[in-house]
């Protein structure tokens, strides 16, 4: 097929102050074996070297006017786009040569609308060996109810038909809340494990902190959008939040053992129950999710945040 009878297909990268990411992310964009493509850079006002960056490659650059949040610089970029085929791709992601190719495939069917494909790691880090396998959907193409926002693309006609992304949503879940609307139009979503990424899933704990509350607060807003009637109350809920306010009476007691001998043995007690505690919801979360002991114990502190950022959520939503 030549490259005039391939659908156009736009590639949308959103950035922000990631120069050397987005330059090794674009460096994989240029011997990608679908010809028809374009490339939409929509930059949220970086300061560093980015602008230079984006000069050496044949691509498009759209400024945000202020930066919106995710889903509004998603939407700006396809108000830019010419593509049939909108596809969104992080910037500090690594795309492999064919994936585009088999990224767009699924298409071919009219009645599918959105396909996000396999994102593996970049690095071997304990985050990234526990936390990454989330990403991914298995090895067999599939219909799917959620997409992985750095690797996906969508028909234009589709979204713009449904609404395009919730601007309301400023990280995190916007992408499976169109989902759910593409979905109950009818539309088909699939998963295809031939469209790989290189994606690192976090860089740092700190990083994971902030992601897991902003993510908290996403899905509260989605969940109520949706008519789901999340509620505030529940048991996994209480498992996380009552953890760590266990955790601080332990030091609390701790503290004022040394000026009240009295409570030391209200330390100990406390020591002793609190341990039987994170370690049984350590193992829990260990039989559940396959994570090794290490990213179980890890999980207890990311899902409390996570928890914490829903309940904001719940409040301000």
């Amino acid at each position: 097929m030549s490259k005039n009878e391939l659908p156009l297909v736009s590639v949308i990268i959103i950035t922000y102050n990631r120069c050397r990411d987005l330059e090794r992310c674009l460096e994989s964009l240029m011997p990608q074996l679908y010809s028809n493509c374009e490339t939409v850079v929509v930059d949220g006002g970086s300061t560093d070297c980015t602008l230079d960056v984006i000069k050496q490659y044949p691509i498009k650059i759209v400024q945000e006017p202020k930066r919106g949040g995710i889903s509004a610089a998603r939407n700006l970029g396809v108000s830019h786009c010419k593509g049939d085929i909108v596809v969104f791709l992080d910037d500090d992601a690594i795309a492999e040569m064919d994936w585009l190719e088999n990224l767009v495939k699924p298409f071919e069917n009219e009645k599918v609308a959105g396909v996000s494909g396999k994102v593996i790691p970049i690095t071997n880090t304990l985050f990234n060996r526990e936390f990454a396998p989330d990403y991914d959907q298995g090895s067999d193409i599939k219909e799917t109810k959620y997409f992985v926002g750095c690797n996906m693309a969508f028909r234009k006609s589709a979204i713009v038909e449904v609404g395009l992304f919730d601007p309301k949503i400023k990280y995190g879940h916007d992408e499976n809340e169109l989902c759910s609307r593409l979905q109950e139009a009818g539309y088909r979503l699939i998963y295809t494990p031939y469209a790989v990424v290189q994606h690192n899933y976090v860089a740092s704990f700190s990083a994971l902190l902030k992601k897991k509350y902003k993510l908290g607060k996403s899905h509260v807003y989605v969940e109520k959008k949706l008519e789901r009637h999340p509620s505030l109350i529940t048991k996994k809920r209480i498992a996380y939040l009552i953890s760590f306010p266990l955790l601080f009476l332990t030091f609390v007691f701790w503290g004022l053992s040394f000026l009240f001998w009295a409570l030391y043995l209200y330390f100990l007690g406390l020591v002793f129950l609190t341990g039987c505690y994170f370690i049984s919801l350590g193992l829990i979360i260990k039989y559940r999710t396959g994570k090794s002991l290490l990213g179980a114990f890890i999980t207890i502190p990311l899902e409390f945040v996570r928890e914490c950022g829903w309940v904001v959520g719940w409040f301000i939503s």
